[in-house]
């Protein structure tokens, strides 16, 4: 072996050695997650029921909208204000909204039109409901509560959530949603397990965030925060209550019990549509948590690549020293040890959601084929959004230039 051999053999050993403690403090990662997630369940929650509103902007097709609109509006929650928002009233989910909440909750719910009172400025088409919405809220109501209308929670979710502001050291309470795939194809299961990503920083205060899907704030709060003016400027809802939470000092609190089903299923075109989308947010709002990101899944998907790419050419009749071909061996362990630590998280999923746990069970296998493709498709997301100024949302496009600079086109 020669100097130059030798030198790339040193190299390979220490990027390889590198790598793989990488990979195994993942694993052990993952493993202290589980156990939080087990402490977190089993520790007592506060009594805390203050009167209480939630907002729900909802925008679609009534009839697959229909079991998740049932079931926001079947909270457990005692004088319990619901308010649907619509964009407008000629929209046929309006009157489908209208006779459900006839049906469901006549006296503690009610439907709201944007076009009745729009915001003025340049707010997303969400965070333009939300504003709707919050004029509805009524005035003896202390703690505000936002959902989306695409999660189909257990009658006692927003109690879940509202109690864990009874410890005065959160700022605020949040849930997290959990994709159910079955009947979807492998781009559904690989969304399920890029969503999990963002389950697995939730009990990290430096990088959780509080999830617009289901949040609660104490509307003291909300105001001196003046969410409100940060959403008349806004692309995200979360991002806006994530930042000034965190401006505020004390913890965002991230409640397992709450951890919200939805059912969905994509195409893998929507799938780089909704993962690009997720990714911009978060270089937008949390330019940190971006950048953290894109480290460990460019070293992942670079040594995996490399290591598979020299096996593949030493079988088709490449000659390789032995000790390149060991490398490579050790790069591509990056594939096994990703699925196992995939398997460890999925593994505290059904500990929150119990009355899932044999659906997830059965799913299991399809999740871990997701979970070999999230990788990828994250660098993807992560890539595509380096430089983007552009991006299309339900249906709107916006030009984003920064957290508090949107304009609609």
């Amino acid at each position: 072996m020669d100097i130059l051999e030798t030198v790339a053999a040193l190299f390979l050993f220490l990027f390889a050695l590198g790598s793989i403690l990488g990979s195994l403090t993942l694993i052990r990662m993952a493993s202290r997650w589980r156990a939080k997630v087990t402490a977190a369940l089993a520790a007592p929650q506060p009594e805390f029921h203050p009167p209480a509103a939630l907002v729900v902007p909802a925008l679609g097709d009534p009839v697959a909208l229909e079991p998740n609109l049932r079931a926001l509006l079947n909270q457990d929650y005692p004088g319990l204000q619901t308010i649907l928002v619509v964009d407008a009233r000629s929209e046929p989910l309006f009157a489908f909204c209208e006779r459900l909440v006839q049906e469901l909750a006549p006296a503690g719910a009610r439907v709201v039109a944007v076009e009745d009172d729009a915001p003025i400025g340049t707010a997303s088409g969400k965070c333009a409901a939300l504003l709707r919405g919050v004029r509805e809220v009524r005035e003896t109501v202390e703690v505000l509560v936002f959902a989306d209308d695409d999660v189909q929670p257990p009658p006692g979710w927003v109690g879940q959530i509202v109690r864990a502001l009874g410890d005065e050291g959160v700022s605020v309470a949040t849930a997290y949603r959990w994709y159910f795939s079955g009947g979807g194809g492998l781009a559904s299961h690989t969304r399920s397990a890029w969503n999990l990503v963002g389950l697995q920083i939730m009990f990290n205060d430096k990088y959780n965030f509080a999830w617009g899907g289901g949040m609660a704030i104490r509307r003291p709060d909300f105001e001196k925060w003046r969410v409100e003016e940060g959403w008349h400027r806004a692309i995200s809802d979360d991002y806006v209550v994530t930042v000034s939470a965190k401006k505020d000092g004390r913890p965002i609190r991230f409640v397992p019990t709450a951890l919200a089903p939805s059912h969905e299923t994509v195409t893998f075109r929507q799938l780089l549509g909704w993962t690009r989308r997720q990714a911009f947010m978060t270089r937008i709002y949390d330019e940190r948590l971006w950048k953290f990101a894109v480290a460990p899944y460019l070293l992942f998907n670079s040594t995996m690549l490399f290591g598979a790419g020299l096996l593949v050419a030493a079988a088709l009749g490449v000659s390789f020293p032995l000790w390149a071909l060991l490398f490579a061996a050790v790069f591509v362990l990056h594939f096994p040890l990703n699925l196992l630590k995939a398997a460890i998280f999925y593994g505290g999923v059904p500990l929150m959601l119990p009355d899932h746990s044999h659906e997830l069970r059965k799913l299991r296998r399809a999740f871990l084929a997701g979970a070999a493709l999230a990788p990828f498709v994250m660098i993807n997301a992560l890539w595509r959004t380096r430089n983007l100024k552009v991006i299309e949302w339900r249906g709107k496009r916006y030009e984003v230039h920064g957290p508090m600079d949107v304009r609609p086109l």
